[in-house]
């Protein structure tokens, strides 16, 4: 195998692995009563990934050209997901808008509750609003409710 070939499959893979495991890690999951299989695999990512240390996942990035082109999709599939769920709720709002009257009395209307207080949260309240529902709460991820 070339030594591209190798740093190539090692962006794809293990940069990948760590990366995912370390995000995990940020979000502070826990095990949970109803675990899926599907969460218990993540939350093994997580256990086995963060174990190892920081320096071997500098060392994943640092030296390996592919790195930064990788994290790169990462953070556009990310973007790209993003707009999935806009697009998704924007159909649903709208389909929910055609179907019942034009006029949207108190107890049609959708009532939603927003956690977060970045870009992408003020732009999902305006969008919830402006299609005639409401925003019941809206506040930085810092606040328990």
């Amino acid at each position: 195998m070339s030594c591209e070939d190798h740093d190539r499959y090692a962006a794809g893979s293990q940069l990948i692995t760590h990366t995912a495991g370390r995000i995990l890690e940020g979000l502070m999951l826990e095990s949970t009563p109803i675990n899926t299989k599907g969460y218990q695999s993540l939350l093994g990512l997580m256990e086995n990934t963060t174990g190892d240390s920081f320096d071997l996942y500098f060392g994943l990035f640092m030296f390996n050209k592919n790195s930064l082109e990788m994290l790169e999709k990462l953070d556009l599939a990310f973007v790209d997901l993003r707009k999935q769920v806009i697009a998704w709720l924007h159909h649903v709002l709208s389909s929910s808008a055609s179907n019942n009257s034009s006029q949207f009395d108190k107890n049609t209307k959708l009532k939603f509750a927003i956690v977060g207080f970045g870009n992408f949260a003020q732009f999902l309240a305006k969008t919830i609003v402006s299609q005639g529902h409401e925003v019941l709460a809206y506040s930085g991820s810092d606040v328990i409710p």
